[in-house]
């Protein structure tokens, strides 16, 4: 995947991580988990494959918002409820990691560089899956969608990010994977690298100066953050 528009690489003073679909492999368990919970409501495959699509990247609070049209009964809260309930399920013996994560987080740590998540999962729930993983003490904080009062693709959750490392925006490379965060990531005024998971191949990404990269590993070199 070559990108449209690779951002020069300069001297960056912090870096500011999405989690799931970047750092950890969460997407396409939430994917087999919302297909599960769909099933309980009479929705065929396809068309829960098809909504789970427009609901990467944004908060839950959207994804619920966009669900009250989708269910027949609108019963969100017990949807909620049977999606959540699988996720856990699946996650709970293992936390997948997306490629090359572990390498490039340790080198990145072991640089000096400052990090932070962002990520559009609550708080805690993002800690404890980042732990498991291995991940978490390599971050100064994890910004949580319950910490921020407005969500991807508002622009709220990474100057709050930035705010945390202590650097302005335009001093933070930011890596994402959704459109969602790179809206978000590039109106708070970072620079931004897109490495997409799960989404519609018909959808072109957005097209905002950001870098595209295979892997989170050419994202950070093309960063000139590791070698």
């Amino acid at each position: 995947m070559s990108s449209r528009s690779q951002p020069d690489a300069m001297p960056f003073k912090a870096a500011l991580f999405d989690m799931d679909g970047l750092l950890l492999d969460t997407e396409r368990v939430a994917q087999a988990s919302f297909i599960d919970a769909t099933r309980a409501f009479d929705i065929s495959d396809d068309a829960a494959e098809e909504m789970f699509m427009q609901l990467v990247g944004h908060s839950w609070a959207e994804n619920i918002r966009q669900m009250v049209g989708f269910l027949p009964s609108r019963d969100t809260e017990s949807f909620r409820k049977i999606w959540n309930d699988s996720f856990q399920t699946r996650i709970e013996a293992h936390v997948p990691l997306r490629p090359h994560v572990p390498e490039v987080i340790a080198q990145l740590a072991s640089s000096g560089l400052t990090m932070a998540v962002v990520t559009s999962t609550k708080t805690m729930q993002a800690r404890s899956q980042l732990d498991r993983a291995g991940l978490l003490s390599a971050f100064v904080t994890v910004i949580g969608g319950d910490a921020v009062a407005a969500h991807k693709p508002d622009p709220a959750p990474y100057l709050a990010g930035s705010k945390a490392v202590g650097c302005a925006p335009d001093h933070c490379a930011a890596f994402e994977d959704s459109d969602p965060g790179v809206h978000a990531a590039t109106s708070a005024g970072c620079t931004v690298w897109q490495v997409p998971d799960l989404r519609d191949n018909t959808r072109p990404l957005p097209d905002l100066g950001q870098g595209i990269a295979d892997t989170l590993l050419d994202a950070v070199r093309n960063a000139g953050l590791i070698g």
